[in-house]
């Protein structure tokens, strides 16, 4: 191998392991080793369809967050695609838990508790991601197109939209 490539490779190597070291990361692991151990005590014609789709939000959450983190360029985008399958996740779980006559009472308390748990820490997780995410500046191209990184749609420097 040419030493650009080793180099190149063992840059990717550092960004996958900094990811992996995300409280969001993290939790959205647990997350998901906790919903795959909670399918098992799932009724056999609600493991197919609910906790399939189950497992591919938390799979597509830890992708869009892996995406954001390491590409600047498509950080708004991915984590906009995270929090939109953290969202159809948690409709998803409150459907699931039972809590109240109208939910399907699919998961048992226990599981969903621990699920839960492992929501809240996300949350919270999120909130500091889209905190630090609006802080950080555009690159200098971005910038000068008055392109806000943050998702919002306001105008910088006094300019109006029409």
């Amino acid at each position: 191998m040419p030493c650009a490539e080793k180099d190149y490779m063992k840059k990717e190597d550092e960004k996958t392991r900094l990811v992996e070291k995300q409280e969001i990361y993290i939790d959205c692991t647990m997350l998901l080793k906790q919903v795959h151990k909670s399918i098992y005590d799932m009724p056999k014609k609600d493991r197919v369809v609910v906790g399939d789709r189950l497992m591919n939000y938390v799979l597509s959450m830890l992708s869009h967050f892996s995406h954001a983190w390491n590409f600047a360029d498509v950080r708004v985008a991915e984590t906009e695609k995270f929090l939109f399958c953290y969202y159809e996740f948690r409709s998803l779980m409150r459907m699931c838990s039972g809590e109240s006559k109208e939910e399907l009472n699919i998961i048992k308390i226990t599981n969903y508790s621990a699920i839960a748990e492992y929501m809240e820490r996300i949350e919270k997780g999120i909130g500091k991601w889209r905190k630090s995410v609006r802080s950080r500046k555009a690159p200098a191209g971005i910038e000068s197109n008055n392109v806000d990184v943050s998702g919002n749609d306001k105008p910088r420097g006094g300019e109006r939209f029409i």
